[in-house]
Protein backbone atom coordinates (compact mmCIF):
# COMPACT_ATOMS: atom_id res chain seq x y z
CA UNK A 1 0.00 0.00 0.00
CA UNK A 2 2.66 2.53 1.02
CA UNK A 3 4.99 1.83 -1.88
CA UNK A 4 2.18 2.33 -4.41
CA UNK A 5 1.71 5.89 -3.15
CA UNK A 6 5.43 6.61 -3.35
CA UNK A 7 6.01 5.18 -6.81
CA UNK A 8 2.85 6.74 -8.24
CA UNK A 9 4.30 10.17 -7.52
CA UNK A 10 7.82 9.23 -8.61
CA UNK A 11 6.61 8.65 -12.16
CA UNK A 12 5.98 12.38 -12.53
CA UNK A 13 9.36 14.10 -12.65
CA UNK A 14 7.81 17.55 -12.97
CA UNK A 15 6.18 17.02 -9.59
CA UNK A 16 9.35 16.27 -7.63
CA UNK A 17 8.60 18.67 -4.73
CA UNK A 18 5.13 17.16 -4.36
CA UNK A 19 6.63 13.67 -4.46
CA UNK A 20 9.20 14.44 -1.76
CA UNK A 21 6.61 15.97 0.55
CA UNK A 22 4.27 13.03 0.04
CA UNK A 23 7.09 10.53 0.57
CA UNK A 24 8.06 12.17 3.89
CA UNK A 25 4.45 12.02 5.05
CA UNK A 26 4.09 8.42 3.90
CA UNK A 27 7.35 7.42 5.63
CA UNK A 28 6.15 9.04 8.86
CA UNK A 29 2.82 7.19 8.68
CA UNK A 30 4.57 3.92 7.78
CA UNK A 31 6.95 4.30 10.73
CA UNK A 32 4.07 4.53 13.15
CA UNK A 33 2.37 1.48 11.67
CA UNK A 34 5.62 -0.51 11.38
CA UNK A 35 6.28 -0.11 15.09
CA UNK A 36 2.81 -1.55 15.70
CA UNK A 37 3.72 -4.64 13.64
CA UNK A 38 2.19 -3.87 10.23
CA UNK A 39 4.11 -6.11 7.79
CA UNK A 40 3.35 -3.88 4.77
CA UNK A 41 4.67 -0.82 6.57
CA UNK A 42 7.75 -2.72 7.71
CA UNK A 43 8.41 -3.82 4.12
CA UNK A 44 8.01 -0.23 2.89
CA UNK A 45 10.46 1.12 5.46
CA UNK A 46 12.94 -1.66 4.84
CA UNK A 47 12.81 -0.99 1.12
CA UNK A 48 13.36 2.75 1.34
CA UNK A 49 16.34 2.25 3.66
CA UNK A 50 17.87 -0.69 1.81
CA UNK A 51 17.34 -0.06 -1.90
CA UNK A 52 19.29 3.18 -2.21
CA UNK A 53 21.71 1.70 0.36
CA UNK A 54 20.89 4.62 2.61
CA UNK A 55 20.96 2.65 5.88
CA UNK A 56 21.44 -1.06 5.30
CA UNK A 57 21.20 -2.04 8.97
CA UNK A 58 17.88 -0.26 9.43
CA UNK A 59 16.57 -1.64 6.14
CA UNK A 60 17.46 -5.20 7.12
CA UNK A 61 15.82 -4.77 10.51
CA UNK A 62 12.46 -3.78 9.01
CA UNK A 63 12.63 -6.33 6.19
CA UNK A 64 13.43 -9.11 8.65
CA UNK A 65 10.43 -8.19 10.83
CA UNK A 66 8.17 -8.17 7.79
CA UNK A 67 9.62 -11.43 6.42
CA UNK A 68 9.09 -13.16 9.77
CA UNK A 69 5.38 -12.37 9.43
CA UNK A 70 5.30 -14.17 6.08
CA UNK A 71 5.50 -11.14 3.76
CA UNK A 72 6.82 -12.76 0.57
CA UNK A 73 8.09 -9.52 -0.97
CA UNK A 74 10.16 -8.87 2.15
CA UNK A 75 11.50 -12.43 2.08
CA UNK A 76 12.52 -12.02 -1.55
CA UNK A 77 14.22 -8.64 -1.05
CA UNK A 78 15.95 -9.83 2.10
CA UNK A 79 17.20 -12.95 0.34
CA UNK A 80 18.40 -10.89 -2.63
CA UNK A 81 20.28 -8.51 -0.33
CA UNK A 82 22.12 -11.41 1.34
CA UNK A 83 22.83 -13.14 -1.99
CA UNK A 84 24.34 -10.01 -3.55
CA UNK A 85 25.96 -8.46 -0.48
CA UNK A 86 27.42 -4.96 -0.36
CA UNK A 87 30.12 -2.99 1.42
CA UNK A 88 28.13 -2.99 4.66
CA UNK A 89 26.53 -6.42 4.23
CA UNK A 90 28.71 -9.47 3.66
CA UNK A 91 27.42 -11.86 1.01
CA UNK A 92 25.74 -14.82 2.73
CA UNK A 93 24.17 -17.36 0.35
CA UNK A 94 22.81 -19.50 3.21
CA UNK A 95 20.73 -16.64 4.61
CA UNK A 96 19.97 -15.54 1.05
CA UNK A 97 18.39 -18.89 0.22
CA UNK A 98 16.46 -18.91 3.49
CA UNK A 99 15.10 -15.43 2.75
CA UNK A 100 14.47 -14.88 6.42
CA UNK A 101 17.72 -13.36 7.57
Amino acid sequence: MFWIIAFDCAARVDRAPVFLARLRKTRFEASAQAVQGNADAQFFLGSIYLLPQKDIGEGLKWLRLSAEQGMQDAQLLLGKAYMEGSKELPRDPVQGICGCG
